[in-house]
């Protein structure tokens, strides 16, 4: 009797006690769930918003080559400037011409012409080195790009020579 009279107690006390552990433990969860869906959201959102942003620095390049018909490495400087100062997350922003294999020789000699005396269009080899491109039916090359700093050995690049750049070009 005196064993029941303390053992009944302690076996309550120790399923009242399991029973608050659940309980805390799915409130808890059920914080942290809440609070990690509200994390997510709003990173979902701020990335939503900065690719916005870097998509009207596209449409933006578009409507300038829209409306004047052409661009010049000047203009497309000067525009560039402007996007990087305002969206500093842009490691680089090129224009890209489609080239094709008949115009190659006269596009590369205007290019040197424009003062980039090396001026080839390139791929990149196995080993990820730059090397000139295989003649193929059209190029589309990297022709201006900005800032040139740490970006310059891409300016002649075929993008349409790599498999998963064609495919976005596609």
């Amino acid at each position: 009797r005196q064993q029941l009279s303390v053992a009944l107690p302690l076996v309550g006390a120790l399923i009242l006690a399991g029973a608050v552990f659940v309980y805390t433990s799915a409130q808890e969860r059920a914080r942290l769930t809440l609070l990690f869906e509200r994390q997510a959201t709003a990173l979902a959102s701020t990335l939503q918003n900065r690719l916005d942003d870097y998509l009207d620095v596209l449409y933006a390049a578009e409507s300038v080559y829209a409306s004047s018909g052409g661009l010049s490495r000047q203009a497309f400087y000067t525009f560039v400037q402007h996007a990087v100062a305002r969206h500093p997350g842009l490691q680089a922003l090129s224009w890209d011409v489609r080239v094709p294999d008949g115009q190659r020789e006269a596009y590369e000699s205007a290019i040197r012409r424009e003062g980039y005396p090396a001026f080839r269009i390139t791929e990149q080899d196995l080993d990820g080195t730059l090397v000139p491109a295989a003649q193929r039916s059209e190029y589309i090359v990297v022709t201006y790009i900005e800032p040139p700093a740490g970006n310059g050995p891409a300016l002649g690049f075929d993008v349409a020579s790599a498999p998963d750049r064609i495919e976005a070009l596609r």
